[in-house]
């Protein structure tokens, strides 16, 4: 009965290991790694292919008076706002997208941004590259 007892625990725990190294060989993936928009500003969906949203954070603006430590609003996991950048995690059923919403291009010089999204608590992540005429 005590054999069978630790040949139940061994097999437990090796199926658990198995399982935590499938989900640390994931990755996170978009459907685009750049999303293109004209002066005018407007809104685009990206739809995520593989693993999951857990953080986003947007660097290297240009074209704009930002700075890397200016004000942001939102948590980080399912919205952010910063300067002419607005991003939102969306979940339907089991569907992840993020919706990118850019302002209106009032200054004349194009502007890009980086989208960072990060999965498995930073392990994997993917940056979505956002250009404006």
């Amino acid at each position: 009965m005590k054999h069978l007892r630790l040949l139940l625990i061994f097999i437990l725990l090796v199926s658990s290991f198995s399982s935590c190294k499938k989900v640390m060989n994931g990755r996170v993936a978009f459907d685009t790694d750049k999303v293109y928009f004209e002066q005018k500003g407007g809104c685009k969906t990206i739809q995520i292919i593989e693993g999951s949203i857990e953080h986003i954070d947007i660097y290297d603006m240009s074209g704009t008076d930002y700075s890397e430590f200016s004000g942001f609003e939102g948590d980080g996991e399912t919205y952010l706002k910063k300067d002419w950048l607005e991003l939102e995690k969306v979940v339907q059923g089991e569907t992840e997208s993020l919706v990118i919403t850019v302002s209106e291009n009032t200054s004349g010089n194009p502007r890009q941004a980086k989208i960072y999204v990060a999965y498995l608590c930073g392990e994997t992540s993917v940056t979505v590259k956002v250009y404006q005429e």
